[in-house]
């Protein structure tokens, strides 16, 4: 397994308070103790280190996806400083992209986009209502306008390019987020779970046998397939799932399917991480140690954490499900327990396996020649208690 890319967490701080947020509010204070921005020292050590890697390698093309907190808190010339150290490499080409909430992006960090061919995608969680319902100020008042706000001076300058990640909640119905979505312009929909464990159920999953997460899912897919407008918005989890019941070549992602991860984290004090939503699992879980300043990137992918996030290892229980090729055990955070670790399922098991065989059973229907060899897949014969909780 070769590294794609890193994460780089160029302000440890953000603008919003969200209810939901790994970084924040899951009882990691680590971040206290870190720098509220990367220095430009960091910056140059962390180039080095992925030079470094690429030499080693042989690769000629890496990503760099700036991060946070919220990354646009960090001052244009930290941007500008970076891009223009990684463009003196001789032996290897970097892209970069950012993830942001929006609420800063003006026409100044548009131009500054455009510059430097960074390409952007935006945090957002549907409809006013179902966004101000978690993605709120320090104060308690939702960001949904400012978001907005931002988003509108983006597709001035980039009328044809919007992508969105949305954590989807229960509680708001999913094709008036979808509809919404079309009429803002967004051309690709990244859909995640909320990062819960064993030991922090939401409780709508109080019930094992609750699949409330997969049926909105279900109704949302639905209504997406069968619409024909040829500007609908691409939804990441369809496609991926849908690639990966077909066995297409590199399909997957950290969150579905067995395909090794392979990218990681570098903090603003140069700490090296496998994936930041594991602060989700307690104070401090991340921190193994590791430091661009001491270590390489290889040297950081041979830690405990790393090895379990790259290869995704999984309990006996996913090993043996029929479909544990197109979920892949579900994403690494949500299979942990202080009891068990990692050896679990995960606690959405029950949604995902319901999500997927529906997405399958529906392939069968639209292509009749995959009856031959796929046969239907029936939700009930994966609902047995040995599969989805310990």
């Amino acid at each position: 397994m070769n590294l794609a890319g890193l994460i780089l967490k160029i302000a440890s701080r953000c603008n919003l308070n969200c209810s939901y947020c790994y970084m924040y509010n899951k009882g990691d204070m680590s971040y206290l103790s870190q720098p509220k921005f990367m220095s430009k020292k960091t910056m140059i050590q962390v180039i080095d280190r992925i030079e470094e890697y690429c030499k080693s390698n042989n690769l000629d093309g890496f990503l760099v996806i700036f991060h946070g907190g919220e990354p646009l808190m960090a001052h244009k010339d930290l941007f500008e400083f970076f891009v223009r150290e990684c463009s003196k490499l001789q032996s290897v080409s970097i892209d970069f992209a950012i993830q942001t909430n929006g609420i800063l992006v003006d026409d100044e960090w548009c131009e500054l986009f455009k510059r430097l061919k960074i390409s952007v995608g935006f945090s957002l969680d549907g409809t006013r209502e179902s966004n101000d319902a978690y993605r709120v100020y320090h104060s308690g008042k939702g960001s949904f306008m400012d978001s907005l706000k931002g988003i509108n001076i983006y597709k001035k300058h980039f009328p044809d390019d919007l992508s969105v990640i949305t954590v989807m909640n229960i509680d708001y119905d999913p094709i008036e987020i979808y509809d919404h979505y079309k009429e803002i312009g967004v051309n690709m929909w990244n859909i995640l779970l909320p990062d819960y464990t064993y030991d922090t159920l939401p409780y709508w999953l109080e019930s094992k046998k609750s699949t409330i997460w997969a049926d909105k899912m279900v109704q949302l897919f639905d209504h997406w397939l069968d619409d024909k407008d040829e500007s609908k918005p691409m939804i990441d989890i369809f496609i991926t799932i849908i690639n990966l019941i077909l066995a297409r070549e590199n399909a997957g992602n950290d969150h579905f399917g067995t395909r090794e991860n392979n990218t990681i984290v570098i903090e603003t004090d140069g700490g090296i991480e496998a994936t930041d939503p594991l602060r989700a699992c307690g104070d401090g879980f991340t921190k193994e140690g590791m430091t661009i300043f001491s270590n390489t990137l290889e040297e950081a992918l041979q830690t405990p954490l790393s090895k379990l996030y790259i290869n995704s290892t999984l309990c006996d229980l996913c090993q043996a499900c029929p479909i544990v090729e197109i979920c892949g055990g579900g994403y690494v955070v949500h299979r942990y327990s202080k009891h068990s670790g990692f050896n679990n399922p995960s606690i959405y098991c029950g949604n995902l396996i319901r999500l997927i065989t529906h997405v399958y059973n529906r392939l069968l229907n639209l292509e009749p020649s995959l009856k031959v060899h796929l046969g239907p897949m029936k939700y009930s014969l994966f609902s047995r208690p040995a599969i989805g909780y310990c």
